[in-house]
């Protein structure tokens, strides 16, 4: 995923069986094997994108904000450009969207149809502008979050851009057996990062059903919940225990003091050292 990519194009991030990036950049042309299912979210206008798919798919003209392009696994992608291009580009590993198509649809076969060339999806406008602003978020990021991102993006281009489709989507919310059982692997594994796929499976519900119902149960994202989870148990051991942060930090599942940090300022508009520090 994402190999060859310059890093100088813009912040990217690499997690379970998908890789999240942002390129900005002038002028420029890309000619590869894509080796996972890609989607790119064009955030900037440009009169002079083309693009060519197997040689057999060939588009020139001007894109609009919000246009996708939609790209199956083992295709030979060519691409040009002439002005300055944003976007947020999603591949996912084959095994992960068959996961997803498996227990969305109750079917892992299926083809990408990619939308007319310069379509404008105006969901995945918005979801591609909040992962641009978890991927600035430098240390506040949370990988739940852009997990459920990654799911909600692809669940919607599977629906709309595949062999898959017609599904009627679920309502209502969980079980109190399922929230019961969500919310304790929550807190016996919050140290780690919990990703939507296996809290779905907890609760015996597609990806996407699963998010819709968890928020519907606890008025909250399910990564909403992780964070407050360890936000509540650092608390407590910053204001119980003598530990250094660091060792807080990590021992709630954050990646790093820093990290702590910038989630209890985001959350609580206070640091850990000053939620420490006496009055």
């Amino acid at each position: 995923m994402l190999k060859g990519r310059s890093l100088s194009w813009g912040p990217q991030i690499v997690l379970n069986g998908a890789a999240v990036c942002y390129t900005r950049t002038g002028s420029n042309e890309i000619n590869y094997i894509q080796n996972a299912h890609a989607l790119v979210i064009h955030l900037s206008p440009d009169s002079g994108w083309n693009l060519a798919v197997n040689t057999d798919r060939k588009y020139t003209g001007a894109i609009l904000p919000g246009a996708v392009d939609v790209i199956p696994c083992n295709s030979q992608v060519l691409g040009t450009w002439t002005g300055t291009i944003d976007g947020v580009r999603i591949d996912i590993d084959p095994m992960r969207l068959e996961r997803l198509a498996g227990a969305e649809f109750s079917n892992s076969s299926f083809e990408l149809q990619p939308p007319q060339f310069g379509f404008i999806d105006k969901q995945l406008h918005t979801l591609a502008l909040w992962m641009l602003k978890e991927l600035d978020d430098g240390d506040a990021l949370s990988p739940e979050l852009l997990d459920a991102l990654i799911t909600v993006s692809y669940t919607h281009v599977l629906r709309n851009y595949s062999t898959l489709t017609g599904r009627k989507i679920p309502s209502g919310g969980l079980s109190p057996l399922a929230l019961r059982k969500v919310r304790d692997f929550i807190h016996a594994n919050k140290t780690r990062t919990l990703t939507t796929e296996e809290l779905a499976t907890v609760a015996a519900l597609s990806p996407s059903h699963f998010i819709r119902a968890f928020k519907h149960s606890t008025g909250q994202t399910p990564h909403q919940y992780i964070l407050n989870a360890r936000l509540d148990e650092a608390r407590k051991l910053i204001l119980g225990r003598d530990l250094p942060l660091n060792q807080i930090a990590t021992a709630v599942g954050f990646s790093s003091h820093s990290h702590m940090t910038s989630q209890m300022k985001r959350a609580w508009g206070i640091t850990p050292s000053e939620l420490r520090r006496p009055y």
